[in-house]
């Protein structure tokens, strides 16, 4: 990712208010209902392409999702087809969010998709030592 800007949510913010940017969500459709940047424009990742991407009107394109690492894949996507876009935005919507910055949407409430692996995690971690306590 040689290329790869990171904008702040506070810049991105800025770039929206003077007009400067579209900011690309790449979240899928029930994450952008729930909340979601005003003005951002979603295009899912599973379907971005050059051709489904609205027309910039000569703004710089960011990309963002929910944590980061989607806008960084679809970065490299677009890259890849010879697009460039300005960069994405670090932290996603999260950021955006712990930023204070304004958010729409039906849901306002948290979204954490990645729950059930973080509780997998702890169990796992929980038996290692109970077992660990308990062998030795």
């Amino acid at each position: 990712m040689t290329d790869l800007r990171e904008f702040e949510p506070a810049e991105v913010q800025a770039e929206l208010e003077a007009g400067r940017c579209l900011l690309i969500d790449v979240r899928n459709p029930g994450e952008h209902a729930r909340a979601r940047i005003p003005g951002a424009v979603l295009c899912p990742l599973p379907e971005l392409d050059p051709s489904s991407l609205p027309e910039a009107g000569g703004r710089d394109l960011i990309l963002h999702c929910q944590s980061g690492m989607r806008s960084r894949t679809a970065f490299q996507r677009l890259r890849a087809t010879g697009l460039k876009p300005a960069g994405h935005m670090k932290g996603g919507i999260m950021a955006w969010k712990a930023a204070g910055l304004p958010v729409e949407g039906k849901g306002g409430g948290f979204s954490l998709p990645g729950l059930p692996w973080i509780l997998g995690g702890l169990v796992v971690i929980i038996l290692a030592r109970l077992i660990g306590n308990w062998a030795g």
